[in-house]
């Protein structure tokens, strides 16, 4: 379920519904509401449900491409690395081109399957060649404070007039980013 729910609310933001700085849940449900009751997502261990998932995608021969993009990445960061760094290790990842019709996901904010931590994340999407999409993710996530709570931001790199790494780069969240240390930092596959 947690897995579904987090799908719809990317889908959502995909659908491009979601602009600079709204609250997604406030976007899909009216000021002021969410998806009811968050305490539901305190029995779910999302790095886990992360984890199962990536293990699972890694075993399937279409997705070698993104399996050895997350190697490549997990190589380069850990949880002690900067904004700075995780940014253009992922930037790097994404020079060369796994797909034509790959895009590029830059979105931040706080969510409840993160235990309302903000969360700051770069998605690379590829098809899977069965109409659906991998997705490559390299997630930092901060504990919550009246600042990043202010934070929400969407950004697709074919909506963009310029790289959206330069996007990225002057965005308030990678300023915020900058002047505050991470919690932890995911890096893993999924598929939509």
């Amino acid at each position: 379920m947690l897995v579904s729910l987090i799908e719809a609310v990317k889908g959502y933001i995909s659908m491009k519904k979601v602009m600079k700085g709204e609250n997604p849940f406030e976007a899909m449900f009216g000021k002021g509401h969410s998806f009811g009751d968050t305490s539901m997502y305190d029995k779910y261990d999302f790095d886990e449900e992360i984890e199962k998932g990536t293990r699972e995608i890694f075993e399937m021969p279409e997705a070698l491409p993104g399996r050895r993009s997350v190697e490549r990445l997990r190589e380069e960061i850990n949880d002690a690395s900067t904004i700075e760094e995780c940014v253009s290790a992922f930037e790097k990842e994404c020079e060369t081109q796994l797909d034509p019709d790959e895009t590029i996901l830059f979105e931040c904010g706080t969510f409840p399957w993160n235990k309302n931590q903000f969360s700051f994340t770069m998605t690379r999407q590829f098809p899977d060649g069965q109409d659906e999409f991998f997705q490559v993710t390299l997630e930092v996530l901060y504990e919550s404070d009246e600042k990043n709570q202010k934070l929400f931001e969407t950004a697709w790199d074919e909506q963009l007039k310029e790289n959206i790494f330069d996007y990225i780069r002057r965005s308030k969240a990678y300023q915020y980013a900058q002047e505050n240390k991470s919690a932890k930092i995911r890096i893993y596959i999924s598929q939509t």
